[in-house]
C-alpha cells in the first residue's frame, strides 16, 4: 500500500519537475535565441540548421525530462530502503 503511494508521488512530482526545468530552459534559451537578429542568422545565414526552432524545443523536452527522471532514480532506492527497513523495525518494537 504505501509503495503504491509513493510511486504515484515520485511520477506526479517527477512531473512537475520536468516542467519546472522546461518552463524555465524555455524562457532562458527563448531570450538568447530572440536575442537582436539572432534568430534571422540562424534561419537565413546557417543553413545547416533545418527547423532550428522545432529543434530547439524538442532538446529542451528531453533534457527536461532526463533531469527530472535523475532525480526520480537516486530518490526512489532511498525511499524504497527507507520503507523497508521500517517494515522490519515496527514488527521488532513490539
Amino acid at each position: 500500500r504505501a509503495s503504491s503511494t509513493v510511486n504515484s508521488m515520485l511520477k506526479f512530482l517527477n512531473a512537475k519537475i520536468s516542467l519546472a526545468f522546461r518552463s524555465r530552459l524555455t524562457q532562458h534559451f527563448n531570450s538568447l535565441y530572440f536575442h537582436p537578429m539572432m534568430y534571422y542568422k540562424v534561419i537565413n545565414i546557417d543553413s545547416r540548421i533545418s527547423n532550428p526552432d522545432q529543434a530547439l524545443t524538442n532538446t529542451i523536452q528531453e533534457w527536461a525530462k532526463a533531469c527530472a527522471s535523475l532525480y526520480s532514480d537516486v530518490t526512489k532506492p532511498l525511499l524504497d530502503i527507507f520503507l523497508f527497513f521500517r517494515g522490519i523495525v515496527t514488527p521488532c518494537r513490539y
